[in-house]
C-alpha cells in the first residue's frame, strides 16, 4: 500500500497490523532508494529522508479527516472493466507486475491512483539510461498517458535526439515504439499531411520544466520530417528560436533560460508536406523585469550579450559606468560574448541587415542609460522635479533620436485639460521615475514585439488556403508564488483557458460523443471550470471591474480589490482576506490562489503620457519612430496637443478610451482558442523534478502538485475506461471484411454497401466483430449508433490481421501477374526473332545505299561549296562598295554641315554685334545730353549766384 505523508505525499509500506473495524492501521515502510541508486542519491536531503524511513512503523487512523483528505483526492482506483469503485476508506494499493524502469504508458497500470502514478514517474526517473540503437530500446525520459506524453526534465543532456534515434520515428507508426515527444511530433506531422487537417502541440509545465527545450526539440524533428523542404527556410526558423529567447529569456530563481513570454508558433506546410514559413504570436512579455529583477535573477539575456561586448560599440556609451542599474550584479551566465556574435548572425539570417541591428542596440543601450537617470525636487519644490544629472539622459536622447528637452519636459511634466485649456502640470520625483521605468519598459516591449513581426514578416507566407500548419503554444505554466501579482493573475488565466480544453479534448468530448452514440460505459465525473472562467472574464467579472476601476482618476488597487470583494460576496470562488484590503483569492483548478491587488490598476493601463509618446514619434530611429506613431494615431494622438476630443460620456474634453493590457491579453487569448479549437490538438507535459536543478533529485510535493495542475490524473482514468479508437460503421465493415470475405453474402460489394441502410451497415458491423473477435470480451468493442469503438490495441489487433491478410493475397496476385508478364515476353521474343532477321537483311543493303548515297552527297556538296564561294566574293565587292559610298557621302554632308554651322554662328556673332552697338550708341547719346544738361545747369546756378550777390 501507499501511505499518506504530509512532506512526501505518499510513502510505500506494507500493513503490518489492522483493527478489527478497519480504522486503525499499521504501516511498515519500505525504503524507496534502490541499492543501485544509493551511493548517488545519498548526498541528496530528500533521498537520505526517505531511505530512514525504511522500516519504521506508522499508525494512521482512517477516519482522520487529514487521512479522508488525502484517499478522497488522490485515491482514484479503476478496474480492469472500467467502473470506479468506492466502499469504505483504504489505502491505495501498490502494482505487483512492474518492470525495472516503471510502465511506458501509464494507462496500463493495474491499480491506477495518484501515488502510483508518482512512483511510476519516480522510478523512470532514476533510470535514465543512454539510448542504444538496438531493438528493444528504452527512453525513460518520457512516459505516455494515452495520448499525452509526459517529459520529466533530466537536469542533463541525455542521448535521446540523435539523427538516428529521429530517423526511427519518421515512419508515422506510434505504436511499437517507446514513449519520446518525436512521437507526437512524428504524429501530428502524418496526421496533418495525410488528412490535410491543421495540427497543434501544447506544451506546458511551470517554469524549469523544459518547455523551452522540448519546444525546439519538436520544431527540429518537424524539420527533419519535413526533409524535402527550402533548407534555408529551414535554417530561418531554427535560428529564430535562440534569437526570440536573446530577448526574452532570463534567469530566474528556477530556471537559468526561463521564458518570460508566451509563444505560439506556426509552423506552415504545402500540402505535400514541405515546410514553407513560420509565423509567431507572443503573449504577456514580463516587461516589469526591464526594471527591477528579484534577488539572484538576472535581466533578459541581450543586455548582458551586449555588455559582454561594450569595447565594440563605443558609440553607445556603455563603458562609462560599469554596471547599470537595470542589469543585476549576477555573474555572466555562460559564453555571453559568443552568445552575441550567435545573435547577430540569427538577426542576419531573418533580414535585419547591420542599419537595423544598429538601431536595436541604440535601444537597448538608451534603455540601460535611462536606468542610470535621477531626479531631484526642482528649486525646493517637493512637486515639482529636474533631472540631477543630464550625463546619461542627453546620450539616451542622442541614441533614441529624440531631443534632450523635449523628453525631459515629457518626463518632469505632463499635460493636464482644463476646461478647454490645456495646462503644463509637474511631476515630482517619484512619478517622473516611475515614468522613465515606463518608458524603458514601454521601449523594450515595442522593440520586442517589432522583432517578432520582422522575423514572421521574413520567415512567414500567406498560405491563401493552399496548405495545413502545426502550431507549437509554449505558454507559461500555472504560478501560485508567496506574492502574486498581475503577471501571476493573468498567467493563470490562461492556464484556466487551456484547462478548460483540455478538458474538452480528453475527458468532455470522449463522454458526450458516448453518451450521444449510446455507448455504455464507465461514467466518469470531471471538475469543469467554466465558472472560474466566467469569474475571470465575464461580464461582471475582474478584468470587467479592472477596465471600469482604469476609467476612474480616484481609482486605486484598494477600491478595486473591495469593488471586487463587496460584489463577488456571494460567489465561493473567490474571497477577500479580512486582514488585508488590497488582496483577493480565487480558486483555480488547482487550487486557491492570493493575488495582492498592489500595482494592478497600472499594470492593467500599461500607458505611457502622450507626451512621451508624441516625443518618441518625432525620433530619427525609424523603428522608433513607426512604432510610437502607430501607437500615438491609435490611442488618439490629437489630443495630446491641446485639442480636446469629444466621446459619449465625457464632453468636450474627455481622453478616448484605451484598451487595456487585461482586455487585450482576454482577446488575444480567446483568438488563440479559437484556432487551437479548429485543430487536432496533441499534449505534451512538462514536469520539473525538483527546484534544485539536480539530475539525481525527485521532489514528490512538487511533482504531485504539477500533476494536479496538469490534470494528468484525471487524462489517465478517461483514457483508461474509454475507447480511444473508433471507426464509422461503413468504413469497418469495407476495411475488414476482407479477414471473412467467404462469408459476407456474396451481393455486399463497394456499390451495395454505399447504398445500404444504416441499420443494415450495423448489423453486418455487429456480426464482422462477433466473428473477427470471439474471444474478446464485449466491452473490448462497442458497436454505437454510427461508429465502432474499440479499446486500447483492438484495433491494432485488427489492423495487423488484415496487414497480414492482404500480404497474402498480394503474394498470390504477383505470383500471377509474374506468369502473365514472363509468358507475354517469351511470345514476344519468338515474334522478334523473324523480324530481327528481316531486320538485319535491311541493314546490309541499306548500308551498301547510305555508302553510295554519301558519296554522291560529297560531291554534290563540294560543287555547291565552290558556287557558293563564288557568289560570296560578289557579294563582299558590292557590299565594300556601298559601304565606301556611304563613307565619302558622309564625308561630303559633314563638311557641308561644318561649313553651315561656322557661318551661322559667324552670322549670330554679328547680330549681336550689331545689338550691342545700338545698346551703346544709345548709351553714349544719353551720357552726352547728360552731360549738356550738366553744363546748363552749372551755368544757371552761376547767373543765380551772381544775382544772389548783387
Amino acid at each position: 500500500v501507499y501511505a499518506p505523508d504530509a512532506e512526501h505525499v505518499w510513502l510505500p509500506g506494507v500493513i503490518s497490523e489492522a483493527s478489527a473495524d478497519g480504522r486503525q492501521v499499521t504501516v511498515r515502510l519500505e525504503n524507496v532508494v534502490g541499492p543501485q541508486d544509493a551511493q548517488v542519491l545519498d548526498t541528496i536531503p530528500s533521498e537520505r529522508e526517505l531511505k530512514a524511513f525504511a522500516g519504521s512503523q506508522r499508525s494512521l487512523d482512517l477516519r482522520d479527516p487529514s487521512v479522508l483528505k488525502a484517499l478522497d483526492t488522490k485515491h482514484t482506483s479503476v478496474d480492469g472493466g472500467g467502473d470506479a469503485k468506492s466502499g469504505p476508506p483504504s489505502l491505495p494499493l501498490q502494482n505487483a507486475s512492474d518492470s525495472g524502469t516503471g510502465f511506458e504508458d501509464m494507462i496500463l497500470i493495474d491499480h491506477l491512483h495518484e501515488a502510483s502514478i508518482l512512483y511510476n514517474l519516480r522510478r523512470r526517473f532514476f533510470r535514465k539510461l543512454p539510448c542504444k540503437f538496438t531493438s528493444p530500446f528504452r527512453l525513460v525520459q518520457y512516459t505516455y498517458t494515452g495520448k499525452i506524453c509526459i517529459a520529466v526534465n533530466p537536469y542533463q543532456w541525455l542521448d535521446l535526439y540523435s539523427p538516428q534515434l529521429m530517423a526511427r520515428f519518421s515512419d508515422g507508426h506510434r505504436e511499437h515504439k517507446p514513449p519520446h515527444v518525436y512521437a507526437v511530433s512524428m504524429e501530428a506531422f502524418f496526421n496533418m499531411r495525410q488528412r490535410q487537417e491543421n495540427q497543434s502541440i501544447l506544451v506546458s509545465g511551470e517554469s524549469g520544466a523544459g518547455k523551452t527545450e522540448t519546444t525546439k526539440i519538436v520544431m527540429s524533428h518537424l524539420a527533419t520530417l519535413a526533409a524535402n523542404s527550402n533548407s534555408k527556410v529551414i535554417q530561418q526558423i531554427i535560428q529564430a528560436n535562440p534569437l526570440l529567447e536573446s530577448f526574452g529569456n532570463a534567469k530566474t530563481v528556477r530556471n537559468d533560460n526561463s521564458s518570460r513570454f508566451g509563444k505560439f508558433t506556426e509552423l506552415q506546410f504545402t500540402l505535400e508536406g514541405q515546410l514553407i514559413g513560420a509565423r509567431s504570436r507572443t503573449y504577456l512579455l514580463e516587461k516589469s523585469r526591464v526594471t527591477t529583477q528579484a534577488d539572484g535573477e538576472r535581466n533578459f539575456h541581450i543586455f548582458y550579450q551586449l555588455l559582454s561586448q561594450r569595447s565594440q560599440f563605443p558609440e553607445l556609451g556603455l563603458e562609462m559606468v560599469q554596471t547599470f542599474k537595470y542589469v543585476s550584479t549576477q555573474a555572466p551566465n555562460g559564453d555571453e560574448e559568443g552568445e552575441l556574435s550567435r545573435t547577430r548572425e540569427a538577426l542576419e539570417l531573418v533580414g535585419i541587415a547591420e542599419p537595423l541591428q544598429k538601431e536595436i542596440f541604440q535601444v537597448l543601450a538608451a534603455v540601460l542609460h535611462l536606468g542610470e537617470t535621477a531626479f531631484s525636487a526642482r528649486n525646493g519644490d517637493v512637486d515639482a522635479s529636474q533631472l540631477v544629472d543630464l550625463t546619461h539622459f542627453s546620450v539616451a536622447c542622442r541614441l533614441l533620436g529624440v531631443e534632450v528637452a523635449a523628453l525631459e519636459r515629457a518626463v518632469c511634466n505632463r499635460n493636464v485639460f482644463v476646461g478647454r485649456e490645456v495646462i503644463l502640470k509637474p511631476m515630482t520625483r517619484d512619478q517622473a521615475a516611475d515614468c522613465r521605468d515606463a518608458l524603458a519598459k514601454s521601449l523594450y516591449s515595442k522593440l520586442f514585439l517589432w522583432l517578432v513581426e520582422q522575423i514572421n514578416d521574413t520567415i512567414g507566407v500567406q498560405t491563401k488556403g493552399g496548405g495545413s500548419f502545426i502550431g507549437i503554444l509554449d505558454i507559461f505554466g500555472f504560478e501560485h508564488f508567496e506574492t502574486n501579482s498581475f503577471e501571476q493573475f493573468c498567467i493563470n488565466y490562461a492556464n484556466e483557458k487551456l484547462q478548460q480544453k483540455f478538458v474538452q479534448d480528453v475527458l468532455k468530448t470522449v463522454q458526450i460523443e458516448y453518451e450521444e452514440e449510446n455507448i455504455s460505459w464507465s461514467h466518469i465525473t470531471f471538475a469543469d471550470n467554466q465558472d472560474v472562467l466566467n469569474l475571470i472574464e465575464g461580464r461582471m467579472g475582474v478584468i470587467s471591474f479592472l477596465n471600469e476601476e482604469s476609467l476612474l482618476a480616484t481609482g486605486t488597487d484598494a477600491s478595486f480589490a473591495s469593488k471586487l470583494g463587496a460584489v463577488m460576496e456571494s460567489n465561493p470562488l473567490l474571497e477577500t482576506p479580512r486582514l488585508n484590503k488590497c488582496a483577493f483569492s480565487i480558486y483555480h483548478y488547482a487550487g486557491k490562489v492570493t493575488y495582492d491587488a498592489s500595482g494592478f490598476l497600472d499594470k492593467h493601463r500599461d500607458a505611457i503620457l502622450p507626451d512621451i509618446k508624441q516625443c518618441m514619434s518625432k525620433s530619427t530611429l525609424k523603428i522608433l519612430s513607426k512604432m510610437f506613431t502607430d501607437d500615438v494615431n491609435a490611442s488618439g494622438g490629437a489630443s495630446t496637443r491641446g485639442k480636446p476630443r469629444n466621446n459619449k460620456k465625457g464632453g468636450p474634453h474627455a481622453q478616448p478610451r484605451r484598451t487595456t493590457v487585461g482586455t487585450q491579453f482576454k482577446e488575444s487569448l480567446s483568438q488563440l482558442m479559437e484556432k487551437i479549437s479548429l485543430t487536432e490538438v496533441h499534449y505534451v507535459r512538462c514536469l520539473k523534478p525538483n527546484g534544485l536543478k539536480s539530475a539525481n533529485c525527485f521532489s514528490h510535493g512538487e511533482i504531485v502538485n504539477q500533476l494536479r495542475c496538469a490534470g494528468v490524473i484525471e487524462a489517465i482514468r478517461v483514457s483508461r475506461s474509454a475507447y480511444p479508437s473508433r471507426m464509422p460503421h461503413l468504413e469497418c465493415v469495407k476495411k475488414f471484411r476482407v479477414l471473412l470475405s467467404s462469408s459476407l453474402p456474396p451481393q455486399q460489394n463497394h456499390s451495395a454497401l454505399n447504398n445500404a441502410d444504416a441499420e443494415q451497415i450495423k448489423g453486418q458491423c455487429e456480426q464482422l466483430m462477433t466473428k473477427l473477435l470471439p474471444e474478446r470480451n464485449i466491452q473490448d468493442y462497442q458497436v454505437g449508433l454510427t461508429r465502432v469503438y474499440f479499446r486500447e490495441g483492438v484495433l491494432e489487433e485488427l489492423e495487423t490481421k488484415r496487414g497480414w491478410a492482404l500480404r497474402k493475397y498480394a503474394i498470390v496476385l504477383q505470383k500471377n501477374v509474374r506468369c502473365l508478364l514472363v509468358r507475354r515476353r517469351f511470345l514476344r521474343q519468338k515474334r522478334q526473332v523473324v523480324v530481327i532477321q528481316k531486320y538485319w537483311r535491311r541493314y546490309v543493303q541499306r548500308k551498301q545505299f547510305l555508302k553510295l548515297r554519301q558519296g554522291v552527297t560529297r560531291l554534290q556538296a563540294r560543287v555547291r561549296g565552290q558556287a557558293a564561294r563564288k557568289m560570296y566574293r560578289v557579294l563582299k565587292f558590292d557590299y565594300c562598295i556601298i559601304r565606301f559610298q556611304a563613307y565619302c557621302r558622309m564625308h561630303r554632308d559633314r563638311q557641308l554641315y561644318l561649313k553651315q554651322q561656322a557661318a551661322v554662328r559667324r552670322l549670330q556673332g554679328f547680330w549681336r554685334f550689331s545689338l550691342l552697338r545700338l545698346v551703346f550708341l544709345r548709351k553714349m547719346e544719353k551720357e552726352k545730353a547728360y552731360k549738356a544738361l550738366g553744363s546748363k545747369v552749372a551755368q544757371l546756378q552761376m547767373k543765380l549766384d551772381r544775382k544772389q550777390v548783387g
